[in-house]
């Protein structure tokens, strides 16, 4: 939702650098699903790119929890 927020301010015509700023508590369920983006984000890089590099960074754990 971050990622399409910010590309939509680019087609509504913003020429300048776009920030956005994310505030993630510790140990909290937004700290868990920031790392599931990562992982699923690996993936995704690994598989549509044909990155190995996004793929190495991958445990056996990451993909189970991602396909269980």
């Amino acid at each position: 939702m971050e990622m399409q927020a910010i590309c939509r301010s680019h087609r509504l015509g913003q020429k300048k650098a776009v920030t956005a700023t994310r505030f993630i508590t510790k140990d909290s369920i937004e700290a868990r699903m920031l790392e599931l983006q990562k992982k699923k984000s690996l993936v995704f890089e690994g598989t549509i790119d044909s990155s190995a590099a996004a793929l190495s960074q991958l445990t056996s754990d990451d993909l189970n929890f991602l396909f269980s």
